[in-house]
């Protein structure tokens, strides 16, 4: 295999971190746009929770996708399926803005999608944090006291299998769980948690020699370089730059492990660089270098992969 095509395999895998396996595929296949219309509200980063909230509302096989044209005073079920988007995405911005104002917490905000905004200030003069008590009284309240039956496992688990008949008083809760489910599925696991940690370290010591010994054995080794390449100028210069490379590989790893909002998605992408570059370098020149530079990151790419969605 060439270098080009072991380099498109691997592009290739690296997709299926982003495919989550929480939402499913009728929701999952609208994440670009949703992500599209959640940047343009400045929420780009509740992306996920926008996509749970269409898999509740609708799970991605109705037209009205998210369930929003009552938000704009329409009848339902009248937007199609970007502008239900649209909107979803906009009042969702809007009901964001309005808890934090209020300082209630986020179970409130998903439960407001499903009530309106007014449970939001309901919140607030009860303690300022959702409960199922609040949501069932809340729906008490509106609806009279009248039941309808719904069979959610939730409800019968909780009540034998009814909702008051107003929205759904265990919104939050599905909302929730999907997110719980999602935020699992985002992180790299314990393997390969471990192995961009080897990696991380790894990185930093080919840094480190290229930076600081770059006239040693080990560093024209690592950098792949013979000893009659010495002769030419710029070799310096290039242990330099493999090492400033190697150092920032190495920082973003820690940085995607520790402080990114999705450790799997992130990781994954600098290993795949990584790697690459070691693969690239052992397919066109010696098969050592990919031992010394890219083994390690391809199978912390690799586990990454297989925990992805697992």
């Amino acid at each position: 295999m060439t270098a080009a095509g072991m380099l498109l395999l691997l592009i290739a895998l690296s997709s299926s971190i982003r495919q989550s396996r929480v939402f499913p595929e009728e929701v999952q296949q609208y994440r670009l746009l949703v992500e599209h219309y959640a940047r343009k509200e400045g929420i780009r980063n509740c992306t996920d929770d926008l996509l749970a909230i269409m898999t509740v509302e609708s799970g991605g096989r109705l037209e009205d996708l998210m369930q929003s044209s009552e938000s704009l005073g329409l009848a339902p079920d009248t937007l199609d399926s970007e502008s239900s988007i649209a909107q979803g995405c906009s009042y969702y911005a809007s009901l964001l803005k309005r808890g934090k104002k209020h300082h209630v917490d986020e179970k409130t905000v998903f439960q407001a999608y499903n009530y309106g905004p007014g449970y939001i200030t309901y919140v607030e003069k009860n303690g300022g944090v959702h409960s199922r008590e609040l949501a069932e009284r809340f729906a008490e309240r509106e609806s009279g006291g009248k039941k309808k039956t719904y069979s959610n496992p939730l409800a019968v688990e909780a009540n034998g299998g009814w909702r008051y008949a107003y929205g759904n008083m265990f919104y939050a809760e599905l909302v929730d769980a999907i997110l719980k489910e999602r935020r699992k599925e985002k992180e790299p696991g314990m393997m390969a948690e471990m192995l961009i940690l080897l990696t991380a370290a790894a990185e930093f010591f080919l840094a480190g020699t290229a930076l600081f010994r770059t006239g040693s054995r080990m560093s024209l080794r690592i950098a792949g370089i013979v000893p009659a390449d010495l002769k030419r100028k710029g070799i310096p210069e290039l242990l330099r730059a493999r090492g400033f490379i190697s150092g920032a590989a190495a920082l973003l790893l820690i940085y995607g492990l520790w402080l990114s909002y999705s450790p799997a998605e992130f990781c994954g992408a600098v290993l795949l660089a990584d790697c690459s570059c070691g693969i690239y370098e052992g397919l066109t020149g010696r098969p050592s270098a990919f031992l010394l530079r890219g083994l390690l990151p391809l199978l912390a790419f690799l586990a990454v992969l297989s925990g992805s969605g697992s």
